[in-house]
């Protein structure tokens, strides 16, 4: 699996390879829509999360958007603002 950590700002749309984990670090900003397999929040994201496996905003993390994941955790002191639909993706 490949694992790819983010420590900057990113605006627009950010899609991560099929297979791959993205881990948005404390200091990550995003403004945009997020897509990926497996997905772990502990900076800010401003838009709607999609994750094909599984979800992790931990107790650093901060979402304003809607999530969808068959498998969502969100830590204690985690934030997050919107709606949470735990299903399968539809296949493209």
């Amino acid at each position: 699996d490949r694992i790819t950590r983010v420590h900057g700002v990113l605006v627009g749309k950010v899609r991560a390879k099929e297979g791959s984990t993205l881990i948005l670090g404390e200091t990550a900003v995003v403004e945009g829509d997020v897509d990926a397999d497996t997905l772990v929040i502990d900076g800010y994201v401003q838009g709607d999360v999609s994750a094909r496996k599984r979800l992790v905003i931990s107790r650093t993390g901060r979402v304003i958007g809607d999530i969808h994941s068959p498998s969502v955790r969100v830590e204690f002191g985690a934030y997050f603002e919107g709606r949470c639909a735990m299903e399968s993706p539809v296949p493209a």
